[in-house]
């Protein structure tokens, strides 16, 4: 109710009545754990791997600066293995080094908080101080993902892969400018 943006969610805004959510939400868990059942058992340890994780990150980890953002990079990873095993596609290790970059919607965060005049994120460990830590991260891992793609590239496997793999080169200047644009 208090994050500027969340707060129009329709829960947090009392669009939903919190007694319904209370008895839809038992019934959505269920659901989700028994559709999981039927695609295979390692979606469904990784879903519940997920919900449990998510929970210790709402009720802790999401006070701490750099856990927050591992955490929430755990995340994006954490879908990206879901995905393979619901539809059994073979997970490639780049795909899943390129999919740690969290930072960007704490630096967003933190813009909000100093243009609303507020130094702390509320449910947050983080103050509008902590910026310049937040846009370092960001940066570096930024940066890093254009390095993982030039290795990727390198890689014997993408030479087996596409008839033409030189053109993958061409994305690298478009990560380092994107990266560039998005910090300034």
């Amino acid at each position: 109710k208090r994050h500027s943006s969340k707060k129009k969610r329709p829960l947090a805004s009392g669009n939903f009545n919190k007694r319904f959510v209370l008895l839809v939400f038992p019934l959505f868990y269920f659901i989700s754990i028994s559709l999981a059942m039927l695609i295979n058992y390692d979606f469904l340890y990784i879903l519940s791997l997920y919900i449990i994780l998510n929970k210790f990150y709402s009720l802790f980890f999401k006070r701490f600066i750099i856990i927050d953002c591992l955490m929430l990079a755990s995340f994006y990873t954490l879908r990206i293995i879901a995905g393979s095993e619901a539809f059994v596609i073979e997970l490639s290790f780049w795909l899943l080094t390129f999919s740690v970059l969290a930072f960007i919607k704490r630096y967003v965060e933190l813009n909000e908080r100093k243009n609303n005049s507020k130094s702390t994120s509320y449910g947050r460990g983080y103050k509008t101080e902590d910026k310049p830590l937040i846009i370092n991260f960001g940066i570096i891992s930024g940066y890093l993902s254009a390095l993982i793609m030039a290795l990727y590239i390198q890689n014997d496997k993408v030479f087996e892969l596409y008839k033409q793999p030189e053109i993958i080169w061409l994305y690298v200047p478009c990560i380092i400018f994107w990266i560039s644009y998005i910090w300034t």
